[in-house]
């Protein structure tokens, strides 16, 4: 882990330990959670793997295989 020091607003830190004190938690973990959180906001997702096994099947003529799957397979 990084030290790092930042710079707050005399009321920011306030708020902050009473949320702490509130959780039993220290000023550095909410503000490390409070980081993580704005990071998963800015993150692309993921690509999913079977995209591209979909695609494949993409310009078939059968468009509704997965909805009318009993009707037209007579299962």
């Amino acid at each position: 882990m990084n030290r790092t020091q930042i710079y707050l607003e005399p009321d920011q830190q306030k708020r902050l330990r009473s949320i702490a004190a509130e959780h039993a938690t220290t000023i550095s973990q909410l503000i490390r959670e409070a980081i993580d959180e704005l990071i998963g906001r800015h993150q692309k997702p993921k690509a999913d793997p079977l995209d591209g096994i979909i695609s494949l099947y993409s310009d078939s003529d059968d468009r509704e295989g997965s909805t009318r799957h009993d009707d037209i397979y007579d299962l």
